[in-house]
């Protein structure tokens, strides 16, 4: 019985759980970073902060202006000399000052709307180049990651087609018990016998094992850990 075959298998699959393991960490890898996520979402709060100013900002001119048209008007009628009636020119007064006050806090507004548009747009911009250059690098480590994840899988099918050949070889009675030991023993089924001692446990074994290893009489178990031995 070739033991060293068992042994061989083991490497297979000890190979197979790393390329695995190495595989689920790309995978988590090629997630698109949180960054991208967070520069979208920010660029998407500026952009609908500029559009509420703009709106505003058109409503206050659309304001300031009609109150403009209907302060002339006013003082047209005052200073024309179509009103004559003192009550009435000092009404008309109190009422052009009073919208002309209000037309004054209207372009008050409107100016901090103007100077906070600017600084938004100065922000849009530089949130966009950011993206950019954050797309641009994802963009060069994503293409790495996926040409080792495509190297990986290829390693992964050779290993496979590798292993399929040894578990044939070594007979369906040995591959389960040893199956089933590596489940048990935390995936090392099959160990070294180097000068006697089991390089898995550390623990020297009688000589009687040794003999019955070194002759492949059958499979022969470390004593403590219980492991397949095989001689080296």
């Amino acid at each position: 019985m070739a033991m060293t075959a068992l042994l061989r298998l083991q490497e297979v699959d000890l190979a197979l759980e790393k390329v695995a393991r190495e595989l689920d960490e790309l995978a988590e890898a090629l997630r698109d970073p949180p960054i991208l996520a967070e520069l979208a979402q920010n660029i998407a709060r500026v952009e609908s902060e500029i559009h509420r100013l703009e709106v505003r900002q058109r409503d206050l001119e659309l304001e300031v202006e009609g109150l403009t048209e209907r302060i002339q008007d006013l003082e047209g009628r005052l200073y024309g000399g179509l009103i004559t009636n003192v009550k009435e020119i000092e009404a008309g007064q109190q009422k052009a000052e009073e919208m002309r006050r209000r037309r004054s806090h209207l372009e008050d507004e409107l100016l901090e709307i103007m100077v906070t548009l600017e600084n938004l747009r100065e922000d849009d911009k530089s949130l966009r180049r950011r993206l950019q250059e954050e797309q641009a690098r994802w963009q060069d480590t994503r293409a790495r990651l996926l040409e080792k994840q495509a190297s990986l899988k290829d390693e992964q099918a050779s290993l496979e087609v590798r292993r399929k050949r040894l578990a044939a070889s070594v007979g369906d009675s040995v591959l389960r018990t040893y199956e089933s030991l590596r489940a048990a023993k935390g995936g090392i089924a099959v160990s070294r016998l180097e000068n006697r001692v089991c390089s898995a446990c550390g623990v020297e074994v009688p000589r009687s094992v040794e003999r019955a290893v070194r002759y492949e009489e059958t499979l022969t178990y470390c004593p403590t850990c219980g492991r397949i031995l095989v001689d080296t």
